[in-house]
């Protein structure tokens, strides 16, 4: 396995170019395996869904997605005061910034 990751690294490296050293130890961002796996898992949900329920009743999802709703409006909201926060206190401006110009910042945790 570390070899199969190993070599997917770096083909996408050699395709793409180096990665940014800022995303290293990160979830998703670190490896592309666990990308690549997520993408094709849900490539065969997508693909054989419609072909497992071709024939059954549908499913009543009311009560799911009405908590994936609100979750996905709340994770929003924290995004969005997390980006307006961290721009404000950064000194960032949109205009020609360098994007190594505030590492502390750029290195926030939680």
């Amino acid at each position: 396995m570390e070899t199969l990751n190993h070599k997917l690294n770096t083909y996408f490296e050699t395709w793409m170019g180096p990665r940014d050293k800022r995303v290293q130890g990160m979830l998703l961002l670190d490896n592309y395996l666990p990308t690549f796996a997520l993408t094709v898992m849900y490539l065969l949900i997508v693909w054989m869904g419609p072909k497992y329920m071709k024939n059954r009743q549908p499913y009543s999802c009311r009560g799911l997605m009405v908590v994936y709703n609100l979750g996905v409006t709340y994770l929003s909201l924290y995004m969005c005061y997390e980006l307006a926060t961290t721009v404000w206190h950064g000194g960032y401006n949109f205009f020609c910034q360098n994007t190594y110009s505030a590492p502390e910042v750029d290195k926030k945790t939680i």
